[in-house]
């Protein structure tokens, strides 16, 4: 598959909304961002939030958690957006945990992915943190989740393949920070396709409802 352009992270989340509303219709779902930031510009969720989206939003970073909570209240969005303070990685426990302390850097589960050429410069300080599982995630909140965003730094794969799609019925979009290649042997047989990558996100769309 020949990449795109990539999409400037502050238009990403105008972006996915645009297309969601072009190919699906500009009625109301529910959002599943795992790895939501802050609900800043590059937020994902955030143009579905204030469409009228209800969501559960998973940040396992505390600075960051911190401001999407706020964010959340500010914007009105509390009554429908559930948010969860936890890394989200495959396996559920006490996870070692990178981050620039009181900053709004990105953080990550992965040690490798702080050694890479943007984030080499930066001081990660390890740390601990609770991690749930998509299984957690879904044994609590359901399985109805009509767009599904995964934005996890150096574990966006793991998680990706720790999710039971099969499960995921009603999802029709589905954007991760991983190739295409990545994600379509999982979700090519339950009716996805690419709708763009570029080298950064992906985003694959339902043609076929089960």
């Amino acid at each position: 598959m020949i990449l795109s352009p990539q999409i400037a992270p502050e238009s990403m989340g105008d972006y996915v909304r645009e297309q969601w509303a072009r190919l699906f219709g500009a009625g109301r779902g529910a959002f599943l961002d795992l790895g939501a930031y802050d609900l800043g510009p590059s937020s994902i969720s955030r143009p579905f939030l204030a469409a009228g989206w209800s969501a559960l939003l998973a940040e396992g970073d505390s600075y960051n958690f911190a401001r999407l909570l706020s964010g959340v209240h500010s914007a009105g969005f509390a009554r429908r957006v559930d948010c969860l303070a936890a890394a989200v990685l495959p396996i559920a426990g006490i996870s070692p945990w990178y981050t620039v302390a009181g900053t709004a850097d990105l953080s990550t589960a992965s040690k490798d992915w702080t050694h890479k050429p943007w984030t080499a410069s930066a001081h990660y300080l390890p740390a601990y943190v609770a991690a749930v599982t998509p299984a957690d995630i879904l044994a609590r909140f359901g399985f109805d989740w009509d767009c599904v965003s995964i934005d996890l730094e150096g574990v966006t794969a793991e998680v990706f393949n720790a999710i039971p799609w099969p499960k995921m019925a009603r999802t029709r979009m589905v954007v991760a920070e991983a190739h295409p290649d990545i994600l379509l042997p999982t979700l090519a047989p339950l009716g996805f396709e690419p709708l763009r990558a570029d080298c950064v996100n992906s985003v694959l769309i339902r043609t076929t409802m089960p």
